[in-house]
C-alpha cells in the first residue's frame, strides 16, 4: 500500500495534512481518500498522481460541506 499527502492551504484549515493510501491492482487504483474508499480506473498517467487529483477533489468537498 503507498501513500499520499497533501497539505490544504486555507487558513481556516490551519494548514491541515490529508493522506490517501492506495494500491494498483489489475489496472484499478483502490483509494482511501480522507476515510472515503473509491476506485478508479488507471488511464495512462502515473497512480500517485490520479489519487494526488483525487484528494485534492475530496478535501474540496470535505471544505464546502463544513462551510454549509
Amino acid at each position: 500500500m503507498r501513500e499520499i499527502t497533501v497539505e490544504s492551504l486555507k487558513m481556516r484549515d490551519h494548514g491541515h495534512t490529508y493522506k490517501a493510501f492506495y494500491y494498483v491492482e489489475d489496472g484499478v487504483i483502490h483509494a482511501d481518500l480522507a476515510g472515503k474508499l473509491q476506485a478508479t480506473v488507471c488511464m495512462g498517467s502515473p497512480a500517485a498522481d490520479i489519487v494526488r487529483a483525487l484528494l485534492t477533489e475530496r478535501i474540496l468537498q470535505m471544505s464546502i460541506t463544513r462551510a454549509h
